[in-house]
C-alpha cells in the first residue's frame, strides 16, 4: 500500500493534468489532457480493497534479482517483501500471454513439424523454447521451493502482483503504466485490474466479510474502462510494430552509425501518416502529437 499512498500524496501536492506520455495513447483520449484527479480517485479505490488482498503467504522475504551478489553496492537492487509480492517468474523465462504456458501445461512440438517450411519451423521452435522455459522454472521452484512454487501457484497471485505494481508506479497522464514483468496480452489500466479483481473476488479477496466488496462498477463504467485498456493494449502493439520495422529502440535510440538513415525512415512514415489522415484538423493534431518527435518530459517527473 504504501507506493500508492506516496504516489497519492505526490499528485495531491503535485499533480497536474497531462497528456499521455505515451503519445502513441493519446489519440484514444482525443488528443485531451487527463486530469490527475482520476488517478487519485483510482488510488483510493485500490487503497479500500487492498486490506482484503493479503493471502496466508504473507510472511517477508530478502529478494535479489543477481544469484551472484558480489559487492554490498550489489544490494541496492534488493527488495524486502511478502512472498505473494515477491514471487514470480523472472523475466527472461516469463511466457505470460500463452495459454499453453499459464495453464501449465508440458509443452510439446507439433507433430507435424518436419513438415513445415524453414519459416514456420523456426517460429514453432522458438515458441516451443518459451513455452519450455516457462514450464522448467515453475517445474523446478516446485522441488526446490516450495513455498515459492505456493506463491506462484496461488489462486489470484498474477493478479495480486500486478495490482500491487500498477498502483505503485508514478502516473503518466493516462492510469497506465508500462511494466515489462507481465507481458503485453495483459491490460496495463490500474482501473482495469480492479474491475477484474470486482469480477474475480470470491477467489482473490481472502478476508470473509459480511459487508460488500469496497470497491464496485456499473455493468457500463466496467464495459467501458474494458474497452479504453483494450484501446491502449492495441496502440502499445501499433508502436511496438512501428519501432521495429524501422528499427528502432523503444525509448527511440539507434546506433550512431543508423541515426541518419534512421530519420529518414521516420519522416517518410510521418509523411504517409499525415497523407492519410481523414480531416485537416486530424492532421494537424497528428503532427502536434507524432509517436516518434520529440518533447519536453520534465513535467512528467
Amino acid at each position: 500500500m504504501t507506493g500508492a499512498q506516496k504516489e497519492m500524496a505526490y499528485l495531491q501536492q503535485f499533480g497536474q493534468p497531462l497528456h499521455a506520455f505515451q503519445r502513441i495513447r493519446r489519440e484514444g483520449y482525443k488528443y485531451e489532457k487527463q486530469s490527475h484527479l482520476d488517478h487519485i480517485a483510482t488510488l483510493r479505490q485500490y487503497l479500500k480493497i487492498a486490506p482484503y488482498l493479503v493471502p496466508y503467504l504473507h510472511r517477508h522475504v530478502l529478494r535479489h534479482p543477481d544469484l551472484e551478489i558480489t559487492g554490498l553496492i550489489d544490494w541496492q537492487h534488493s527488495a524486502i517483501r511478502p512472498w505473494f509480492l515477491a514471487c514470480g517468474v523472472p523475466n527472461a523465462f516469463q511466457n505470460w500471454g500463452d495459454d499453453i504456458s499459464e495453464s501449465m501445461q508440458k509443452p510439446m512440438l507439433p507433430p507435424d513439424l518436419d513438415k513445415l517450411n524453414n519459416q514456420e519451423r523456426s517460429c514453432q521452435e522458438e515458441l516451443f523454447r518459451r513455452r519450455q522455459v516457462h514450464y522448467l522454472y515453475w517445474a523446478k521452484s516446485a522441488s526446490s521451493s516450495p513455498i515459492h512454487f505456493a506463491s506462484l501457484a496461488y489462486v489470484g497471485s498474477i493478479l495480486r502482483r500486478r495490482i500491487h505494481e500498477h498502483a505503485s508506479r508514478p502516473w503518466e497522464g493516462d492510469n497506465v503504466t508500462r511494466n515489462e514483468s507481465f507481458n503485453i496480452k495483459y491490460i496495463k489500466i490500474l482501473q482495469a485490474d480492479l474491475v477484474r479483481l470486482t469480477q474475480e473476488r470470491e477467489n482473490v479477496i481472502e478476508v470473509e466479510t459480511d459487508h460488500l466488496c469496497p470497491v464496485s462498477f456499473g455493468e457500463e463504467e466496467s464495459e467501458h474502462i474494458i474497452e479504453l485498456g483494450a484501446a491502449e493494449e492495441e496502440a502499445d502493439e501499433h508502436f511496438q510494430y512501428c519501432t521495429e520495422a524501422l528499427r528502432i529502440g523503444s525509448d527511440g535510440w539507434v546506433p550512431v552509425e543508423r541515426f541518419d538513415e534512421a530519420k529518414e525512415r521516420t519522416r517518410e512514415v510521418k509523411a504517409v501518416a499525415l497523407e492519410a489522415a481523414d480531416s485537416e484538423e486530424e492532421r494537424a493534431l497528428m503532427e502536434e502529437h507524432w509517436i516518434l518527435d520529440g518533447f519536453d518530459e520534465s513535467v512528467y517527473f
